[in-house]
């Protein structure tokens, strides 16, 4: 798992014996995670590179990159009500 999602899990879970991390869903709907639209194509191809040889430092230099979305509740935020997300192909 790359540090940009374990970062946000880790800000988001409680910790359990051991001071594990307990990824129940509530925290995982709450991860901010790029659009794949708004990738340009060269960080879609690091992306897919770093994938291919399973290099997590490559992921998260890519990710540094990376826009994210706004999680407000306001005008511009992003929250599709558990539906499919646009650009993603998974529901939050």
């Amino acid at each position: 798992m790359s540090d940009f999602a374990r970062n946000q899990l880790a800000q988001l879970s409680t910790r359990m014996n051991g001071g594990y991390p307990r990824w129940q869903s509530q925290n995982l709907r709450k991860l901010r995670l790029p659009v794949l639209d708004w990738l340009s194509a060269e960080i879609k191809e690091k992306l897919i590179a770093a994938f291919q040889k399973q290099d997590v430092n490559a992921i998260n230099d890519a990710l540094q990159q990376a826009p994210l979305p706004d999680t407000g509740s306001g005008p511009g935020s992003w929250s599709w009500g558990g539906e499919a997300a646009p650009g993603l192909g998974v529901g939050l």
